[in-house]
């Protein structure tokens, strides 16, 4: 029995990529004649062994790919709040007008609709007492 599992065992960690002890990166053989279903990432077996070596070898879960990535990160994000700093002290007075406009515009939209509502149920209360009346009328 054990004949039969060293080989499955040696295979399945040829295709699994340990990237931390919670998550493995499952890779598949493909042919010419597989149909593929979803987005894949296409490596020849020799590539995808020296990926496998080379994550696998790393220390701590890649940690100093990730802190290169949290620096990237901060240093666009201060380019960014430079760039919203920046703004001329005449464009930040524009968009407070233009802010203002835009909720000026929005409070009449609401009061117009309500004062709409009044009058489509007052014309529906209209036509109610003018059909009941004359209807009355017809009847009598």
């Amino acid at each position: 029995m054990n004949v039969l599992l060293v080989p499955l065992m040696w295979m399945a960690t040829l295709t699994q990529i340990q990237v931390s002890p919670e998550m493995l990166i499952t890779g598949k053989a493909i042919t010419k004649d597989t149909i593929i279903d979803q987005d894949y990432v296409g490596l020849p077996g020799d590539k995808w062994i020296l990926i496998k070596s080379i994550v696998e070898s790393a220390d701590n879960d890649c940690k100093d790919i990730i802190n290169d990535a949290v620096h990237l990160c901060q240093n666009q994000l201060e380019g960014c709040h430079e760039t919203c700093n920046n703004i001329p002290e005449h464009q930040k007075n524009l968009i407070k007008v233009l802010t203002m406009k835009v909720e000026n515009q929005e409070n009449q939209i609401k009061k117009l609709e309500k004062r709409s509502d009044f009058w489509k149920y007052a014309a529906i209360v209209g036509g109610s007492v003018a059909l009941s009346a004359s209807t009355y009328i017809l009847i009598k």
